[in-house]
């Protein structure tokens, strides 16, 4: 069984990101995870870089560590390609594989992650 946590920054009601004058992090959205039994938490910040049409471009950093004592922990910069149709969203994400900068606790083993969601009407 897994525990999924979703936590994402404030937003409006129009379901834009708020702007915070002179902020850095005006328009980054942060999402958390938490799954069990693994006690294993993730986080990832990600910035918008481009849309066409219902397609976006994104920049994140992606964070993961285990709470239950095996240490699997990672830090890597990715990209995420999404396309969000009316029923329907594709994405893809392409991360920094682990052991890309020797000695450097960067990337992580699935470097590669793609998923979908359809609305069942």
């Amino acid at each position: 069984m897994m525990l999924l946590g979703v936590a994402t920054a404030q937003t409006a009601p129009s379901n834009e990101p708020v702007e915070v004058p002179g902020s850095v992090l005006s328009g980054v959205t942060v999402t958390c995870t938490l799954a069990a039994p693994s006690w294993t938490v993730g986080c990832w910040a990600e910035r918008l870089l481009a849309t066409v049409g219902p397609v976006e471009l994104a920049v994140a950093l992606d964070a993961g560590v285990s709470l239950s004592g095996e240490p699997d922990p990672h830090l890597a910069p990715m990209l995420s390609l999404a396309y969000y149709g009316e029923a329907s969203s594709v994405w893809v994400e392409v991360a920094m594989p682990a052991g890309t900068v020797p000695g450097l606790p960067l990337g992580r083993g699935d470097w590669l992650r793609v998923g979908f969601s359809h609305r069942i009407p």
